[in-house]
């Protein structure tokens, strides 16, 4: 990862893009939606579980430096 750095993120991009496309396309036959309408909701929840998860990931490093401050003073 040292020697490529950019490909981390574009590896990244490309699994998100292939799990969106695939439970996109069982949505959209196991709902009878068309696929871009399942690829709009199926986008929609990965956006909300990503900021849910950015949420939480802050919360949690906001009360650990509160209780990293209360132990050393």
């Amino acid at each position: 990862m040292l020697a490529f750095p950019l490909l981390g993120p574009f590896l990244h991009l490309l699994l998100f893009v292939g799990v969106g496309a695939q439970l996109a396309s069982r949505l959209a036959m196991g709902t009878g939606l068309g696929w871009w309408s399942a690829a709009g909701c199926v986008a929609v929840a990965g956006t909300g579980l990503g900021v849910a998860v950015e949420a939480v990931r802050r919360l949690v490093v906001r009360i650990s430096a509160t209780e990293a401050r209360e132990a050393t003073a």
